[in-house]
């Protein structure tokens, strides 16, 4: 049997194992700090760094004018203005994620921090996600919104289900609480915490970049590992509020929503640290580029397959942003067959404006 202090000594041991040694940075650029400025690389291009720049630049304007044009459809079809200022928020997440990846692809110096507020912006749309669906759940308007939802769900006698992944992975026998307004609150607080914890990561990675330089990398990766555990945190947040209302939420294809930007977020933040690093840069499948580090290399090549990802995740998204197929879009005119209980509606008015007589109107002479 081990005792605390040597599993904490191994679990230490293996902390300080997964991030790459600066080294391998220095050796690989002639012990230069700073990797090079965009103006640099971008002179100094190779054939397929030009080729992968181009063909994501194409994508990323081409999500840009879906997304404006998204925006002017919830503009002229979304009635209220607070479900539309959140739905604009839903909107921008994709083409503004990935032009993060294109500054990360275009100047090497900045590309750890673009990732990094990228990650902020993702968080910022989770717990906009929530008061969207808090939104939408609440039926009267009068009442606040967690009494609201709270009242929405005690009326059909739910309880929070807990068994998210990666959680119910981990403690399989997750308890089934009842609906309270503090529980709600919880719920909405752990989602919130995240941009405020990526907020002071994000300030710390700056100074640790302009300190460091390359050095900083190391220091980073710390970093990250540390707000991993917050974003979990968001992610298990959001989808435990998602399966809690999802039954209110059919006509407005949030699920929908809430699949694609969590896998929107897994491919933006966890495929440098999980495939690149601790794959492809362990194996030295990359090599050095001409004026590019390693892991500059492969932050390079990152981006550009998550640019590619976020295309296609935009897909999905806007699929379920239809007007003909999402109720959220309250203007639209609904050409569909009217239901049998609209007919039935419809022959009792029709009925009772036969029976009721009509006023005679009195006969004016001149």
């Amino acid at each position: 049997m081990w005792t605390a202090h040597e599993v904490w000594n191994r679990t230490l041991e293996v902390l300080k194992k997964l991030p790459l040694d600066s080294e391998q940075i220095r050796e690989c650029n002639n012990g230069e700090i700073r990797g090079p400025t965009a103006a640099t690389f971008l002179t100094h291009l190779d054939y397929y760094q030009g080729v992968l720049l181009i063909f994501g630049l194409i994508l990323t304007l081409t999500v840009i004018g879906m997304a404006f044009v998204e925006c002017l459809m919830v503009k002229a079809n979304v009635s209220k203005s607070k479900r539309r200022s959140k739905l604009y928020f839903l909107i921008t997440l994709f083409p503004v994620s990935m032009m993060f990846c294109m500054v990360g692809m275009i100047s090497p110096r900045a590309a750890a921090l673009s990732t990094s507020f990228g990650l902020f912006y993702f968080l910022v749309v989770f717990y906009i996600y929530i008061t969207l669906v808090m939104n939408l759940v609440r039926r009267n308007p009068n009442d606040s919104q967690l009494c609201g939802v709270k009242a929405r769900l005690n009326e059909r006698g739910k309880k929070i289900n807990m068994r998210v992944p990666p959680i119910c992975c981990l403690i399989p026998c997750m308890p089934e609480p009842r609906v309270t307004s503090q529980r709600i609150q919880i719920i909405k607080l752990l989602v919130l915490q995240g941009p405020l914890i990526r907020s002071f990561v994000f300030f710390f990675e700056v100074c640790l970049t302009i300190e460091l330089g390359r050095d900083a990398n190391m220091y980073i990766q710390y970093c990250e590992m540390v707000a991993l555990l917050s974003t979990f945190a968001v992610v298990f947040g959001s989808h435990t509020f998602t399966r809690l209302v999802v039954h209110e939420l059919h006509e407005y294809q949030m699920v929908t929503v809430i699949r694609s930007i969590s896998l929107a977020l897994f491919s933006f933040s966890a495929q440098y640290p999980l495939l690149f690093q601790n794959v492809f840069l362990r194996l030295n499948l990359i090599r050095c580029g001409p004026i590019l580090s390693i892991p500059e290399s492969a932050r390079f090549i990152c981006n550009f397959m998550v640019i590619c990802q976020l295309f296609a995740l935009n897909l999905l998204f806007s699929s379920a942003l239809k007007p003909e197929k999402n109720e959220i879009f309250d203007l639209v005119e609904n050409d569909s067959t009217p239901s049998e209980e609209d007919i039935n509606d419809y022959k009792k008015s029709l009925f009772l404006s036969l029976l009721t007589p009509k006023s005679k109107r009195p006969l004016n002479f001149v």
